[in-house]
């Protein structure tokens, strides 16, 4: 499981951004990395900044503001399974995942969501599955059984990108490369979870 992604801190007017799997990097609107695994932003100045760390595909995975009370201030942040929160200092960070990171849906929902996306048209599921992906979280092995709701390889691609910034363990996305044989469609996916 994913447990830890990045760490960003806001140090002397500088932002910076380490994680294990690429992730894009927005500071105030501007797009400062589409996907990267190291970037910096410097020369910021106090006030409030909006850092949103996104997929490889742009999609916003968490948004937070960082006010900084001067050029100096210091504010640290950790992205958790796709989670941005501030970190306390000398907090151990992988209690700090283990507390604080997301859980998958639970098995009677996650049943009750399966049962929705038996029957009706390609359409009609989508518009089913949206106020989930809102809701819950997912597992790759949820992600992939949802995908199979759908005849057609290109509506189970578009079904698996709607749910990777909701997903826990973004990094098992391989496991769904069955559900594409078509290399376009599964490229497509592995962009949306950020994996090669």
């Amino acid at each position: 499981m994913w447990t830890l992604i990045a760490i960003a801190s806001a140090l002397a007017g500088t932002i910076t951004l380490e994680s294990e799997n690429p992730v894009g990097l927005r500071v105030d609107g501007t797009v400062i990395s589409p996907g990267a695994t190291a970037t910096r932003v410097d020369g910021l100045s106090g006030g409030r900044h909006v850092v949103e760390i996104t997929t490889l595909s742009g999609n916003v995975i968490d948004t937070y503001e960082v006010n900084l009370t001067s050029d100096t201030a210091v504010v640290d942040l950790v992205v958790v399974n796709r989670r941005l929160q501030r970190a306390m200092e000398g907090q151990d960070v992988e209690r700090f995942a283990r507390e604080f990171g997301p859980e998958a849906i639970d098995d009677a929902a996650y049943q009750a969501l399966l049962k929705k996306l038996v029957k009706g048209s390609a359409k009609k599921k989508f518009k089913r599955l949206h106020p989930w992906v809102s809701e819950y979280w997912f597992t790759i092995r949820q992600v992939k059984d949802i995908c199979y709701s759908w005849e057609k390889i290109e509506d189970r691609a578009m079904a698996a990108r709607m749910l990777a910034p909701k997903t826990i363990d973004p990094e098992n996305a391989a496991a769904m490369d069955a559900l594409f044989p078509s290399i376009r469609f599964r490229q497509e996916v592995h962009d949306a979870y950020g994996i090669p």
